[in-house]
């Protein structure tokens, strides 16, 4: 239904929202408004109130979660943060930079 559509488009940007606090270190970004707080539409939508507590860590309010703590993980790579010369410049930098892996909680705040 058109409700399931809205429904499951607000859970992605919800995810998606506390990856990109984590991953850029958004401290700026302190809610999301009409976040889905359960599995059916019944459940309903609220607020979270967002809070990097340190580079790593997430603290949300009200908890959405049904686990205690949520771990999440970002695979990536880092590259300069001075602007390339070239794309061809950028697309070597991504090439040649290491992979890494960094795990991030998400707290109940």
């Amino acid at each position: 239904t058109l409700e399931d559509v809205h429904r499951n488009g607000r859970f992605v940007t919800t995810l998606d929202t506390f990856s990109l606090v984590l991953c850029n270190g958004w401290t700026h970004r302190k809610r999301l408004q009409e976040a889905p707080v359960g599995p059916s539409e019944e459940d309903g939508f609220t607020d979270i109130a967002l809070d990097l507590t340190d580079p790593f860590s997430l603290r949300v309010s009200p908890w959405p979660f049904s686990r205690d703590c949520v771990e999440a993980t970002a695979r990536g790579r880092r590259i300069p943060r001075e602007p390339f010369d070239s794309d061809e410049d950028l697309h070597a930098a991504l090439r040649d930079a290491p992979l890494f892996e960094m795990t991030y909680p998400l707290m109940p705040g």
